[in-house]
């Protein structure tokens, strides 16, 4: 944090991918001024047409069953215990429901072992073909305590996918009910 905040200091400008970011940084003082610029998609790559993968099939899912996805580095941040506890919750009322938890990091092994007991939740740990992952799916869910302007996300958006997002940090100001 030091070297950031000196680095921060010597900068001629600095940019963030958030105005909420831009503006939790000046308020906090780490820095005097931020401008923003969110993150784009590559619409070449990430749009609702083209090959799914065969991720349905591949991962079990139902004829009439839903594939819910999640790509996320497994940290405490992204609150992947909250989404094991609402797939433990939903697989009663919907048994076809399939959740995909996409990633590594370092609360993985305890989120797969909270899992264990779930037959409806399924890990993945890299996907080659993100934008094929991601046209498969029929929801895409991010359920993270903060973030600034979440690129999965943006790249479910341009494929057309249906998103469930926690109301925090960029969210609110890309998406909209």
């Amino acid at each position: 944090q030091i070297a950031t905040r000196w680095a921060a200091s010597r900068a001629d400008s600095l940019v963030t991918v958030s105005d909420e970011l831009s503006d939790r940084l000046v308020a906090t003082g780490w820095i005097p001024a931020c401008s923003t610029i969110w993150n784009g998609v590559d619409s070449t790559d990430f749009h609702p047409k083209g090959p799914d993968g065969a991720w349905r099939d591949r991962l079990g899912v139902p004829a009439n069953g839903s594939l819910i996805g999640h790509v996320a580095r497994f940290d405490p941040i992204k609150r992947h215990e909250d989404l094991v506890d609402a797939a433990m919750l939903l697989r009663e009322r919907f048994p076809g429901a399939i959740f995909a938890l996409v990633g590594q990091g370092k609360t993985l092994r305890s989120i797969q072992a909270r899992a264990s007991q779930c037959p409806s939740i399924r890990f993945i740990g890299e996907i080659p073909d993100m934008a094929a992952f991601l046209r498969s799916l029929d929801i895409f869910v991010l359920c993270s305590a903060h973030e600034a302007a979440p690129l999965a996300m943006l790249e479910a958006m341009a494929c057309h996918r249906t998103v469930v997002a926690t109301n925090v940090g960029g969210i609110p100001s890309i998406l909209r009910d």
